[in-house]
């Protein structure tokens, strides 16, 4: 395996290390205001392991993007509010856990909360000194009106008011920061005595074993990619033990599942050494090539772009800026764009502005092709669409 000598946009956001090892290069079709970046390269750091995107995107870009282009602000679609039968049950089996760990009357702040669902599922545990933080506004507004305390901002932007918590919860956060050491260290300041840290994130090193459309788990904001030695190892990093840790497998939309690990961690006097390990490095590199082996483009979909059919694509999230970076679609011909994310609708993708699909998929061509680009939820779209009961072909890609 080839070995970078110096990543030039990123050194490993755990050890430091400049040398890495590169498996993998994303392109994405992003929104024409987005402010993420539109390619980097999965690499692996010599040093310790860890596996992420070497991305050229700074922290404020990141910043701007959960505060301006969050999915996670629309309860219909959006997961950890529990508005979901699976994401209700993913979210009491996690306060259930924890509630074994930590007492009723710990003070609770849940970083990157959404739409507040966890901490009504501690709430119903009998927790009572809750509050969550969270970059959208939209967010803030909704959990306030449950009778939560709230704080907009994310980390970085930690709440100047002297509180301290028993419990901090980062579930599937750090997968996103750039600076993941940083902001688990900035922590301590919040953190009670007693305090803990209660992380989880998706698992690299089973992302082989959950595999989904290709490519899956890359995607424009997931830049870190752990296992239980990367998170350790950052959790040494920044000042913390592993007093437990686990792995889990979360069922999410359209019954899939989704491979997770997690940990508690506590605060120590300084941080320790790191532990290399190259598990994750190697169960990433083997889900690269299945998802180069798994590649397809529906017969279909290759047709009418070899015909120069319109298109419709139904799908603005991270399937469809895959699949536009497909070298076939370079000249596809996309006369609409629609997206049942609210959040989404209004911004330009693909040439068109984002349309809810009750009125964007009205007035086309004839022999118009609606494509559904969409990982999880495609055969529920399918649905949807065959519901508004119009003529043009759909297909799922």
């Amino acid at each position: 395996m080839t070995e970078i000598t110096h990543v030039q946009n990123r050194a490993c956001p755990i050890c430091g290390g400049t040398a890495c090892y590169p498996l993998h290069e994303m392109h994405f079709s992003l929104p024409a205001d987005s402010p993420l970046p539109t390619t980097y390269t999965i690499v692996a750091s010599t040093d310790c392991g860890f596996v992420y995107a070497d991305t050229p995107g700074s922290s404020a870009d990141y910043a701007r993007y959960y505060s301006d282009f969050s999915h996670y602000e629309d309860p219909a679609i959006a997961t950890g509010g529990g508005e979901q039968d699976f994401d209700r049950e993913r979210l009491a089996q996690t306060a259930a856990w924890l509630a074994q760990y930590v007492p009723a009357n710990a003070r609770v702040l849940d970083i990157g909360c959404g739409n507040g669902g966890l901490l009504l599922a501690l709430r119903q545990h009998g927790f009572s000194h809750l509050a969550g933080m969270d970059p959208s506004n939209a967010c803030i507004t909704r959990i306030q009106k449950l009778g939560l305390l709230a704080f907009h901002g994310w980390l970085g932007e930690l709440p100047a008011t002297g509180m301290q918590f028993d419990l901090i919860v980062l579930s599937h956060v750090l997968e996103h920061l750039l600076l993941p050491r940083e902001a688990l260290a900035s922590l301590h300041a919040l953190l009670s005595p007693s305090g803990r840290i209660y992380v989880e994130t998706p698992d690299a090193a089973r992302y082989v074993e959950h595999p989904s459309v290709s490519w899956y788990y890359f995607d424009s904001e997931h830049i870190n990619h752990f296992d239980h030695a990367s998170l350790d190892n950052l959790a040494r990093s920044s000042g913390f033990h592993t007093e437990y840790s686990g792995s889990k497998t979360l069922s999410v939309q359209g019954g899939h599942e989704y491979p997770a690990v997690f940990a508690l961690l506590s605060p120590t006097a300084m941080p320790a050494h790191l532990r290399p390990d190259d598990t994750c490095r190697l169960a990433v590199a083997a889900y690269v090539r299945q998802s180069a082996q798994t590649r397809t483009m529906s017969a279909a979909l290759q047709q009418a772009l070899a015909q120069h059919r319109p298109i419709a694509l139904w799908g603005a999230g991270s399937q469809a800026q895959r699949l536009l970076q497909e070298a076939a679609m370079a000249n596809a011909r996309i006369v609409a764009v629609v997206d049942g994310d609210c959040n989404k609708q209004g911004h330009r993708f693909a040439g068109c502005i984002v349309s809810a699909p009750a009125t964007g998929l009205q007035a086309l061509p004839a022999d118009c092709l609606v494509v559904i680009a969409a990982a999880l939820v495609a055969e529920q779209i399918l649905a949807e669409y065959h519901a508004l009961g119009l003529s043009y072909e759909c297909i799922v890609n």
